[in-house]
């Protein structure tokens, strides 16, 4: 497939998961979070670095054409509906989709197509944050990093 297609047939995939009326909004997780996949893998196909997981591509997809990290919080929030079946809010999932739009316009320099910014939110969804403060040494975390100030790390889990 030309890469120069794929911009095009990744929104229409999108629009055609948006627009399905008989998928509730679960579904449209699953299958966004499976395109999702798939673009990653055709940004990084020609690349010599294998990677470990969809976090680590999506992480160097954005550092390589300057994207806002944003799309890995849609990853995250997808892969808790689908593996921890958390019923999203309407809120959410549009401005999740606003930012796999964004996330696809972004990597393929094209612009979104109004069919699909019209169903992007007045403003954009942010969920509660739930704060944890700990002196303990942890063996392991994932998170992402939101912000640094002094000696503290402002994170949400990924």
């Amino acid at each position: 497939m030309n890469i120069n297609t794929h911009p095009t047939v990744f929104f229409e995939q999108i629009t055609a998961i948006h627009q399905n009326t008989h998928f509730p909004v679960s579904t449209k997780y699953k299958e966004l979070r499976t395109l999702l996949e798939r673009i990653a893998k055709e940004l990084t196909q020609n690349e010599t670095l294998r990677f470990t997981n969809l976090q680590a591509r999506l992480t160097f997809i954005c550092n390589q054409h300057s994207l806002s990290n944003k799309i890995q919080g849609v990853r995250a929030f997808a892969n808790k509906v689908v593996h921890d079946g958390i019923v999203p809010e309407m809120e959410q999932y549009q401005t999740h989709l606003k930012h796999l739009c964004e996330f696809v316009s972004g990597a393929f320099h094209v612009s979104i197509p109004q069919t699909l910014k019209d169903d992007f939110p007045q403003v954009e969804y942010h969920a509660p944050q739930n704060y944890f403060i700990s002196n303990n040494v942890l063996r392991s975390l994932r998170v992402q990093v939101l912000s640094v100030e002094d000696n503290k790390l402002w994170c949400i889990p990924t």
